[in-house]
């Protein structure tokens, strides 16, 4: 629980980080004039996203008989959204997807389907 803690805190500041070291600093001095409930309503709309993708993904899983504890899967879920942020076209979500779903306990063709699965899932989602 305690390194799922820390990808979580990771995830956490690389969405802080990221954008602002990619020149976000205009877009951050904007959202400073955001009300507190604009804030409070953004948070939770993020927080429900990412419990979102972390249930589709653990019912993914369930499906392949394959079941691991809800945290590990939402810091799985996490890592993963860092790095297709992270890296160049997003390449390297892939590449995380699959080796956290290994290390789950899935097959490589198991965790290969899932990510797909999820790419599908993420192309077809309005935004």
């Amino acid at each position: 629980m305690r390194r799922a803690g820390l990808l979580i805190t990771v995830a956490l500041a690389a969405t802080l980080a990221v954008p602002i070291l990619l020149g976000g600093d205009d877009a951050l001095w904007q959202t400073l004039h955001f009300s507190v409930d604009g804030y409070l309503a953004i948070s939770a709309v993020i927080v429900t996203s990412w419990f979102a993708r972390a249930v589709k993904l653990h019912l993914l899983l369930h499906r392949l008989n394959v079941y691991p504890r809800f945290g590990w899967t939402l810091a799985t879920s996490l890592a993963t959204d860092f790095a297709f942020i992270s890296t160049p076209g997003g390449v390297g979500g892939y590449a995380a997807s699959v080796y956290y779903l290994r290390r789950a306990g899935t097959s490589v063709s198991g965790a290969a389907t899932i990510t797909a699965a999820e790419f599908t899932f993420r192309m077809a989602s309005p935004w």
